[in-house]
């Protein structure tokens, strides 16, 4: 058992993420291109709102994800990959897990992921497995024309229960960092009331009530 540290990602970390995306065996689909550029401004910008987060294993970075926040009701996830030699160690579980602890800590209603048509690992197993809804498939000019599926899944209690128990189950002890800090409570305080206050009645202010209740007594 190892230690495995879910937290946003930042500048120092940048050569050990690209290294795991330039490894074709690990994203197959995309491994070879080189995004370092890209991936310093994003990471830096972790100090304002943890979007990118990153696998730290005994001190060693061996998966990351990205995620998107511009919409206040979901959140969509991006990239997400683990290295070879660290995979069913429930991983990527972990970070996913990070972005729907946050999700439910600004008051999204739902988490939405897309794959590539041919990504059959994601969409045959892994996504259904989490309790993700394939709900369409648009035909893209991207890789050859290929059809992006996308994917969602609702943000309730039962689901954080799930995705929790499944991170922190695995081979190594986990904890999830950068979502309690003092510094970053009033920034996702002030998310989650923007989202309460488009909420429509009462019982949909209740649901995001409940699953940042939940979130916050997970993360302790």
């Amino acid at each position: 058992m190892g230690k495995l540290i879910i937290r946003p990602g930042t500048a120092a970390d940048v050569d050990a993420v690209q290294v795991i995306a330039n490894d074709a065996k690990t994203l197959p689909f995309l491994g070879g291109f080189t995004m370092r550029d890209q991936l310093v401004g994003l990471y830096e910008k972790n100090a304002e709102f943890p979007h990118h987060v990153v696998a730290e294993l005994d001190g060693e970075i061996v998966g990351f994800s990205d995620s998107k926040n511009k919409n206040t009701f979901y959140t969509e996830y991006d990239l997400v990959a683990v290295r070879t030699d660290y995979r069913r160690q429930r991983i990527a579980s972990a970070m996913y897990t990070f972005h729907l602890l946050r999700g439910a800590l600004t008051g999204k209603h739902f988490m939405r992921d897309q794959t590539i048509h041919f990504n059959t690992v994601m969409q045959d197993r892994y996504l259904p497995r989490l309790g993700f809804s394939h709900i369409a498939g648009l035909r893209s000019k991207v890789r050859n024309f290929s059809t992006l599926n996308w994917w969602m899944l609702p943000i309730e209690s039962e689901a954080l229960d799930r995705f929790y128990n499944l991170a922190t189950t695995g081979p190594h002890e986990v904890t999830f960092e950068g979502l309690s800090s003092l510094h970053m409570w009033p920034i996702l305080g002030e998310l989650y009331s923007k989202s309460e206050s488009l909420c429509e009645n009462i019982d949909n202010k209740l649901l995001l009530k409940a699953n940042r209740g939940k979130a916050r007594d997970l993360l302790g």
